[in-house]
């Protein structure tokens, strides 16, 4: 999981989005849930059921400005945890606190990823 602090790297996340989801994970490094749900991604992408190089994750303490940003472009509310699915610059899906689980993520992926694929 990469850490992003610039609208810049969003971006080109928001660019490699064109070929394959991605994920963002909003994370408050105050917050326990925040924590649990960071070591649930974290475990997610250690058992191989995500991709390490399409997890990014915005820590809003060091990037409200951003994490604002993220929340009006994509139009979901501000919250942390979030996690955030994209495909193709739309926000395909979002959820947030213990509403997070790595099997509904994973399917996310693989449905955006095989449409993909169809229309290629």
């Amino acid at each position: 999981m990469k850490e992003i602090r610039s609208l810049e790297e969003l971006e080109k996340i928001i660019e490699i989005s064109e070929s394959k989801p991605v994920i963002l994970f909003k994370h408050s490094a105050t917050c326990p849930i925040s924590r649990w749900a960071y070591n649930q991604l974290e475990k997610g992408i250690e058992d191989g059921i995500l991709p390490n190089d399409d997890v990014y994750m915005i820590v809003v303490q060091h990037s409200r400005p951003l994490s604002d940003d993220i929340a009006s472009r994509f139009k979901v509310r501000h919250e942390s945890p979030q996690v955030l699915v994209i495909s193709d610059h739309q926000c395909v899906y979002h959820e947030s606190h213990y509403g997070i689980h790595i099997a509904t993520i994973r399917e996310v992926l693989e449905n955006h990823a095989s449409t993909k694929k169809e229309t290629s």
